[in-house]
């Protein structure tokens, strides 16, 4: 599923642990790890500034770090540098190294404006042909909340988070989320052929598996269910037009990233 790994690194703490998170993918699914910095217009004005050299140097050195922590875990990695700005430059790197996931943390360094959460991280997950998993908490996976509204990306996310599901042994938690007035509506879907099929494969593989019904707005009840039931990761479309899949800007899926408290991975 995830055969090609891109893992943008800014050497900040959050990026770092994005990198160590990587490892429990390349496990599961036997994975290819590639590292990527980039060098954006504002860290080459700012060495000039500083006259402190060649931002490379430094860029080859924080991959060093990266490698080294990885390669402790027996993951051998392939490194670039690129130059520019940074989301265009995560997405097309995924696109020619041929990765179906980017795993990246939420935030970089908090002094580079370009790094900052609602701007790269967002941007990579609206873009990118590829799953962008944004990490929040690198912490065992252990529990997962999938987000699904009858769409075909949702329906993606519902595989996506299965497979998940049986390779961490994770409890699964489905929930439609239906506007007042709408109830019928989530039934049919939460009740539909696709849904009992998926759940029954979930429960012959022993998982522990939920599935719930809410009313109310989709982003929100989707955030504070993650938080209420203590999940790890949430599952969700990512692009799209309608629904839960619907990205862009006051999207579910964006406003889903920008307020969970866990770990979100955005399924393409």
């Amino acid at each position: 599923m995830f055969q090609r790994i891109l893992v943008p690194i800014d050497g900040s703490r959050n990026s770092l642990q994005a990198a160590l998170y990587s490892f429990a993918f390349v496990k599961a699914f036997e994975s290819q790890v590639t590292l990527l910095y980039i060098i954006s217009p504002d860290m080459k004005d700012a060495a000039d500034k500083a006259g402190t050299g060649n931002p490379r140097v430094m860029a080859n050195e924080i991959l060093d770090i990266a490698k080294r922590a990885l390669l402790r875990k027996r993951i051998p990695t392939k490194d670039l540098v690129l130059e520019g700005p940074p989301a265009p430059r995560i997405c097309a790197a995924a696109v020619s190294e041929r990765c179906d996931l980017i795993i990246m943390g939420s935030r970089g360094i908090s002094n580079i404006p370009d790094f900052m959460m609602g701007s790269v991280s967002s941007k990579v997950s609206q873009f990118a042909r590829s799953s962008v998993l944004v990490v929040r908490n690198p912490v065992p996976l252990k529990g997962i909340l999938v987000a699904f509204d009858g769409s075909r990306l949702s329906q993606k996310a519902l595989d996506v988070a299965g497979e998940l599901a049986i390779r961490f042994k994770a409890v699964i938690n489905l929930v439609t989320v239906s506007h007042e007035g709408e109830e019928n509506e989530g039934l049919r879907l939460i009740k539909g052929a696709n849904i009992l099929e998926w759940h029954l494969r979930m429960v012959k593989a022993g998982l522990d598996v939920r599935m719930d019904l809410r009313t109310g707005h989709a982003a929100e009840t989707v955030v504070k269910m993650a938080a209420e039931q203590n999940m790890n990761l949430v599952v969700i479309g990512g692009t799209g037009h309608s629904g839960i899949e619907e990205m862009g800007l006051g999207s579910v899926c964006d406003q889903v990233l920008r307020h969970s408290g866990c770990s979100v991975l955005a399924v393409k």
